[in-house]
C-alpha cells in the first residue's frame, strides 16, 4: 500500500485540500486515486467495460476531477453526512456511463462501407 497509514488519518476535506494544494504532492495523489478510488474504479471498470482498466480510469478520473482547477473535487461540502468517496464515487459513474453512452452512440454512427465500396478497393489492387 501507499503511505497507507499516513494518508488513512486524513479528514475528506483535509484529502480535497491536499489534492487540490499547489505545489501538488504526488504521494497523495498516487495513494489518492490508486487507494482511495480503487473499490469504485474497479466496479466501474468491471460493469461498463468487462475487464480491467483500472490503470486507464485512474488517468481519466484524475483528468476528469483535476480539470477546471479541480472545480468538480472542490464543489463537495461533505452536507447531509456524504462523504467524499460517496460522492465520487457517484460523480464518477455519471461521468464514465455518459462516455460510454457517447462512444457507443459514436460507433453507431460509423458508416461501415457498402460491399460495393470493400470490392472497389479490393479490386485496385
Amino acid at each position: 500500500m501507499l503511505h497507507k497509514g499516513k494518508y488513512d488519518l486524513m479528514s475528506d476535506r483535509e484529502l480535497v485540500d491536499g489534492l487540490t494544494a499547489v505545489p501538488v504532492n504526488n504521494k497523495l495523489h498516487e495513494y489518492f486515486f490508486k487507494e482511495k478510488c480503487r473499490h469504485f474504479l474497479t466496479y466501474i471498470s468491471n460493469t461498463l467495460y468487462n475487464d480491467d482498466n483500472f490503470n486507464m480510469l485512474v488517468g481519466e478520473l484524475y483528468e476528469f476531477l483535476s480539470g477546471n482547477n479541480w472545480k468538480i473535487l472542490k464543489m463537495w461540502e461533505g452536507k447531509n453526512g456524504c462523504s467524499l468517496n460517496s460522492y465520487l464515487a457517484s460523480c464518477s459513474m455519471r461521468y464514465f456511463v455518459g462516455k460510454a453512452k457517447s462512444e457507443k452512440q459514436r460507433r453507431h454512427l460509423e458508416v461501415a462501407p457498402s460491399p460495393d465500396e470493400i470490392a472497389s478497393i479490393v479490386n485496385c489492387f
